[in-house]
């Protein structure tokens, strides 16, 4: 750990927009605070991400949520980013930013860490995420300060009463953020959801995902 400074720490984690990825950030954010509690953390997320989970996180002070293009490149790089302050003590930017596979496969990543490079300074260092130079705790559990309104509203939607002869239930989440041909086929979905079914008799199976397209997922159930 460090000794308590003060100071600010930006997680410069500008990425695609899965949950998890925004998830990851928060992750690293929580190490980085752990590291030095009087830090004020701040993060980086891609807009059409999950920023507002940063509001369940009190160890975030602010979360900057930028639209920016991530497979096409970008000509106003500068002006997407105008929300980010631009003086910080750290700036730790996602590693794969360091990445040339990551930039060949995403102008617009590269674009907005070309663009943020001029923009952003860091007075002690710039440097990537979970980096020991501004201090980091790894391997902690990150825990959202989930609202009790929200608790109690998600704890409404499921009867304890009602729980199936077998017990519990299975979280079948059907997506990703690569190419089509790199997960299975709706068929193949099937094949599994009745293997599924026939290793857990009375098992709960509970599909999760978007029933239409939006500007988060190119997907629907």
């Amino acid at each position: 750990m460090t000794a308590a400074t003060g100071d600010r720490l930006l997680v410069n984690f500008f990425y695609a927009h899965p949950v998890g990825h925004a998830i990851e950030a928060l992750h690293y954010c929580l190490g980085h605070h752990l590291a030095d509690p009087a830090r004020e953390v701040s993060v980086v997320l891609n807009a059409a991400t999950t920023v507002e989970l940063a509001r369940f996180c009190p160890f975030v002070s602010h979360a900057y949520a930028v639209e920016h293009p991530l497979l096409e490149p970008c000509l106003d790089s500068a002006a997407r980013q105008a929300g980010i302050p631009r003086r910080w003590e750290w700036v730790v930017d996602d590693f794969r930013r360091g990445q040339d596979i990551q930039l060949e496969m995403f102008p617009g990543l590269r674009d907005y860490y070309l663009t943020s490079d001029r923009l952003l300074t860091a007075s002690r260092a710039r440097t990537y995420v979970g980096s020991p130079r501004p201090g980091y705790v790894a391997h902690q559990q990150l825990r959202l300060e989930l609202p009790p309104a929200a608790r109690t509203a998600a704890a409404s939607r499921f009867d304890p009463r009602a729980k199936p002869p077998g017990g519990g239930r299975i979280a079948v989440m059907p997506a990703g953020s690569g190419q089509r041909s790199l997960y299975p086929s709706a068929g193949s979905w099937l094949v599994m959801l009745d293997a599924l079914a026939d290793a857990f008799p009375g098992v709960e199976i509970a599909l999760i995902g978007k029933l239409r397209r939006d500007t988060r997922t190119a997907t629907s159930l």
